[in-house]
C-alpha cells in the first residue's frame, strides 16, 4: 500500500505544478477556432508549439520509464538513469510552463461571459 500523499515530506527540489483548469482551459483553445488569418495563424502556430512540448515530454517519459524498469529490476542497464531524469524534469517543466502560458493567453477568448 502507498503512503498518503499528504503524509510525505516535501522535497527540496523546484514543485511543478499544473492545475486542472489550465488543462481544461487549453482543451478549449485547441478547439478555438478565431476569426481572421492572422489571428487563426497564431493561433495554429502556439498550438502547434504545445504538441511539440507535448510530444517531447510523450518521448521522454517513455525513455524514462523504460529505463527505470530495467534498473529496478535488477539490471544495471547501459542507460544513464540520472541523466534521463534530467531530460524528464526538464519536459516536465516546458510542459508546465507551456500549458499555463497557452491558458493565461487565451483566457479572454475561452471564458464564458459571467452573468
Amino acid at each position: 500500500m502507498s503512503p498518503d500523499p499528504g503524509s510525505l515530506a516535501p522535497g527540496t527540489g523546484t514543485t511543478l505544478s499544473l492545475t486542472t483548469d489550465d488543462l481544461h482551459d487549453v482543451e478549449r483553445v485547441i478547439a478555438l477556432r478565431l476569426p481572421g488569418v492572422v489571428r487563426e495563424g497564431r493561433r495554429a502556430a502556439r498550438m502547434r508549439a504545445l504538441v511539440r512540448v507535448t510530444s517531447d515530454l510523450t518521448r521522454t517519459l517513455s525513455t524514462y520509464s523504460r529505463h527505470a524498469l530495467v534498473h529496478c529490476q535488477g539490471t544495471a542497464g547501459a542507460s544513464d538513469l540520472s541523466e534521463d531524469t534530467r531530460r524528464l524534469t526538464s519536459a516536465l517543466e516546458a510542459f508546465c510552463l507551456e500549458i499555463r502560458a497557452v491558458a493565461l493567453e487565451y483566457a479572454d477568448q475561452i471564458r464564458e461571459p459571467q452573468s
